[in-house]
């Protein structure tokens, strides 16, 4: 955003309580949003009302009809205050426009709001970036975010997104856009950032990317979760993506999975359920636990990312999609995983009853024990374990976990969760009893 018009300070009662999210992007030199800059906001817009049943008209803000002036615009302002992520179209040009620095410097504020109320989880990863060009210099505090992984594609990467939707590379702007859309989900569904209060005048607003790392934030009064935690639960997805199962060809079937790991639905077709939302769901049953996600990348990055999470004396939990642990990526990045002490983990396998699954399920419980080697406990006989059941479970591990840490700050551990056949797993949690 780069221009403002002098609408009312007052809040209209019929605007959205929340947008999922709010794209910040430099207008062209008239002031206006260029047609690419409109249409990707449209698409993404209906990829995640798509996808997720999102309500549209609270799904994004894009500030196209607000015209030039000094002060926060009504509707700015309420989008500011209270979406969920922020996305920016990543730019040289974003960095020089004044009002894109301001809107950055009032959305990491309540970052930075939420980063005290939490101080072991750090701020919230929901700063989101587009790329949209190349840039090659990066101003410092985007560099501190910047990331590609390989589920973008290189294209995207390489070229940007305005060059995949200006030399119609449909297939790949599709593929990017549905990943952000799950992406962008995923990340307002994990975590409950403050909402401000009041936003402070536009004058009194630091442009970001002029003020120094030492310069005070933009004074900021937020409202704070009313169920704020004072524990934090890690929630890592090690599932392949769509693509990665197909090419390898280690299965059949490839409904449940997406194009990331908190896309698959381990109880397709019986229940139509992201792995996310059980997390969500648990966390949502429990008090005083905050929610987070830790990606999976390559055995040594989630490695050295549980090294951290052990240190903040936070929980973990790893669903692991037993199917992906025969690809390389995912099997030996759990072989790593085991030879590390992180007895603040629980790890569950949730086993679905399609029909490809149950016909392996033999061969499956070999790969779960050859993975997991030396932490498995005793396997009980086959007993079919419904995702409510997981949920009941992984709760009482939750709590389980809870209870030894506030009791003895000093200990960590690891247990056995739940009950699994040594031939059909249906929920196994691997650890040292």
């Amino acid at each position: 955003m780069d221009a403002l018009d002098n609408g009312s300070d007052t809040i209209s009662p019929g605007l959205p309580m929340s947008y999922l999210f709010f794209l910040s992007h430099a207008h062209d030199h008239d002031g206006a949003v260029t047609p690419f800059q409109r249409k990707f906001f449209d698409d993404l817009v209906k990829e995640i009302e798509l996808r997720h049943g999102q309500q549209q008209d609270q799904i994004g803000f894009l500030d196209e009809d607000i015209a030039t002036g000094q002060v926060w615009s009504e509707r700015l302002a309420e989008a500011l205050k209270s979406c969920k992520v922020f996305v920016y179209l990543q730019e040289p040009t974003y960095f020089q426009r004044p009002w894109c620095g301001k809107e950055w410097q009032v959305f990491r504020s309540r970052l930075e709001v939420a980063s005290q109320a939490a101080p072991a989880s750090g701020k919230p990863p929901l700063m989101f970036p587009v790329f949209w060009v190349p840039t090659p210099e990066l101003h410092p505090l985007a560099r501190e975010i910047q990331y590609a992984d390989r589920e973008l594609g290189d294209d995207y990467v390489k070229q940007g997104l305005y060059d995949l939707m200006r030399l119609k590379m449909d297939t790949e702007y599709i593929k990017v856009l549905r990943v952000m859309a799950n992406r962008i989900v995923l990340l307002a569904r994990g975590h409950n950032l403050p909402e401000l209060a009041e936003l402070d005048p536009l004058d009194s607003v630091p442009n970001a990317f002029q003020t120094t790392p030492a310069a005070p934030a933009v004074a900021t009064r937020a409202t704070l979760p009313p169920t704020g935690g004072s524990l934090c639960v890690q929630f890592v997805y090690v599932a392949a993506c769509r693509d990665e199962l197909q090419q390898s060809a280690v299965r059949r079937q490839f409904d449940c999975y997406g194009d990331q790991g908190h896309d698959w639905k381990p109880y397709h077709p019986g229940r139509d359920a992201y792995v996310f939302e059980f997390a969500n769901e648990v966390v949502a049953r429990m008090k005083k636990l905050r929610l987070d996600t830790i990606a999976f990348v390559d055995g040594e990055d989630l490695v050295r990312k549980l090294k951290a999470a052990r240190e903040s004396r936070n929980i973990v939990v790893l669903f692991v999609d037993a199917w992906s642990l025969r690809l390389d990526l995912y099997g030996q990045a759990m072989r790593r995983f085991c030879n590390e002490n992180f007895r603040n983990s629980v790890v569950v396998v949730p086993w679905g009853d399609d029909d490809e699954t149950s016909e392996n399920a033999e061969a499956l419980g070999r790969q779960i024990e050859d993975t997991f080697y030396g932490l498995l406990g005793t396997l009980n006989e086959p007993k079919v374990v419904t995702s409510d059941e997981i949920l009941k479970s992984l709760e009482l591990s939750i709590n389980e976990r809870r209870g030894w840490l506030l009791r003895d700050p000093g200990t960590t551990f690891r247990r056995v969760l739940g009950n699994g056949p040594r031939t059909r797993p249906t929920l196994t949690a691997v650890g040292t009893p």
